[in-house]
């Protein structure tokens, strides 16, 4: 049995127990003429209803629950939300086990891959980095303004590897930082694009350009990017990443679409919006012309 975790905006808790099941007779497409075509058909079908057992954890948010993470190796679970709380509580039973209140809201937040930090971003342009080894005592390490004008973090994700964070505003900027708590939590350098991004992930797929982890990012001009990670060195401590020390792939894909995901192991990227169709493309592995991002970059010398 499986568990869905369930938030909603008033801040309650849910967990939502189920059994999988998987259909091999059928094979879905997504994004192509025939899926838009079979969801057509489905909008007319009568819609079905089954029973389900939600259960309330016993505890919850006193304001919207902007993440829940699942502790890596780990039965616990880790949430924040709009009232400044971090939530530490087992998803198995719905324990409580800790909790941490933060002085501004927390609009997201994410967990190293060794389930040993957590980092969080605030509706007042600033980044905190906890360590959570210790799932009874929640320990403030580091805490970085990233925003001058209190902008609102609204992404924060650990690389694959727990070395950097990426941080976005929503604006044409990406930010990475160092991602340990022994380090000094400086802005290793800040990327710059002509337009605003509406949301990344971090992808280790050998598809990547260059063979290297690094971010795929969504603009809101209808274009896919994909930036290999920059090197941890503090040359450029807290500068703009230039194209020689970042350099920027990129594919057109619809406007409407806004919200990622990404299959490492096949390098295939998932991508839906307001069309509410999941739609799926290949890692861009052109790279763009350093004036324009709409625009190709021509090829190398042979």
């Amino acid at each position: 049995m499986d568990t869905i975790y369930i938030a909603t905006e008033n801040g309650n808790l849910y967990a939502f127990p189920f059994k999988a099941e998987v259909n091999a007779d059928e094979d879905e497409e997504f994004g192509d003429e025939q899926g838009e075509k079979n969801a057509e058909e489905e909008e007319d079908e009568e819609q079905k209803e089954i029973d389900v057992n939600i259960e309330n954890v016993g505890f919850s948010h006193s304001k919207a629950v902007t993440f829940i993470k699942e502790l890596p190796n780990s039965s616990l679970i880790v949430s924040g939300g709009m009232d400044g709380k971090i939530i530490v509580w087992n998803g198995y039973d719905g324990s409580y086990i800790n909790e941490y209140v933060s002085e501004s809201d927390l609009t997201c937040g994410d967990i190293n891959p060794a389930g040993s930090l957590l980092v969080v971003g605030s509706t007042k342009g600033a980044v905190k980095l906890f360590d959570i080894t210790n799932r009874s005592l929640i320990r403030l390490v580091h805490y970085k303004k990233i925003s001058k004008k209190e902008k609102p973090i609204t992404e924060v994700r650990f690389s694959p590897d727990g070395e950097q964070i990426c941080v976005s505003t929503g604006s044409k900027k990406l930010f990475f930082l160092y991602g340990r708590a022994s380090t000094n939590f400086k802005v290793l350098g800040k990327l710059k694009f002509q337009m605003p991004v509406n949301s990344f992930i971090w992808s280790a797929s050998d598809k990547m350009p260059e063979g290297k982890p690094g971010v795929l990012a969504v603009s809101d001009q209808g274009l896919l990017f994909a930036i290999p990670a920059p090197p941890l060195t503090e040359n450029y401590h807290n500068k703009e990443l230039d194209y020689e020390i970042c350099p920027m792939y990129c594919r057109r894909i619809d406007f409407s679409l806004d919200k990622i995901a990404a299959l490492d192991s096949t390098g295939e990227v998932f991508l839906t919006g307001k069309d509410k169709f999941l739609k799926k493309y290949k890692i861009p592995d052109e790279l763009v012309a350093k004036t324009n991002p709409g625009v190709k970059a021509p090829p190398s010398p042979l």
